[in-house]
Parts: C-alpha cells; sequence; structure tokens
C-alpha cells in the first residue's frame, strides 16, 4: 500500500513548514 510512501511525503513536507 502507498500509505508508507505518503507517509513519508507528508513528514517531509511537514518538516519543510517547520524549517521555514
Amino acid at each position: 500500500f502507498l500509505a508508507k510512501k505518503v507517509g513519508k511525503q507528508l513528514a517531509s513536507h511537514l518538516a519543510k513548514k517547520q524549517l521555514e
């Protein structure tokens, strides 16, 4: 299932948001 891939993208997105 793609949950792992989506979870990774979401985590990366959130990390980018926190860096701003």
